[in-house]
């Protein structure tokens, strides 16, 4: 109750544990221990690792429960865009080892090839569609376009892993045996 009372009162948006993290993150199955995360917490960080986001601009996107073709349309094409933009980030940093800060922090980048989609002015998005930003509306719509967004990612990092082949730490895990509980 107090580590709650003390988030509200200072404005932070959620708690996060660690061990949740670490048990739940990708890269512990590559081998890789989750050290903390970015300076805003949306993306766990093993060590040596990088932060590469990029933030989809929310007053951008059409609704999808009213513009539904729209915004499946503008999904597809957008999210496959930053997917690539960002693997395309990644590679200059691999290209450019030699400016790493470390040696091994060229080798974690090389290795994980990670990349993060967030998102911006959400408020804007329920703004421009007549929402109200706390209301049950507002949640339905959320939960509906991150399961999208969710799902048009992962399905531009697989096309992305078939055409460039997949990262260094899928491979050699898959090769190992130790990724079966995530192929299913």
């Amino acid at each position: 109750k107090l580590i709650c009372d003390n988030a509200w009162h200072n404005g932070e948006p959620g708690l996060q544990f660690i061990d949740r993290m670490r048990e739940w993150a990708i890269q512990t199955a590559f081998g890789y221990v989750i050290e903390v995360t970015n300076a805003c917490g949306e993306k766990p960080i093993p060590d040596q690792s990088v932060c590469c986001l990029a933030p989809l601009n929310m007053a951008k996107v059409p609704n999808p429960f009213t513009e539904s073709v729209e915004f499946h349309k503008f999904m597809k094409s957008t999210v496959a865009n930053m997917v690539r933009f960002m693997d395309n980030v990644i590679q200059f940093e691999i290209d450019h080892t030699h400016k790493c800060p470390s040696e091994k922090q060229g080798q974690v980048v090389q290795d994980l090839r990670e990349i993060g989609l967030g998102i911006v002015n959400l408020h804007a998005w329920f703004y421009n569609n007549g929402i109200v930003y706390d209301s049950e509306e507002a949640v339905a719509i959320t939960e509906e376009f991150f399961k999208w967004y969710q799902y048009y990612a992962f399905k531009s990092s697989c096309m992305l892993a078939m055409q460039r082949g997949p990262c260094p730490a899928w491979t050699r895990c898959k090769d190992n045996g130790t990724l079966k509980d995530l192929e299913s």
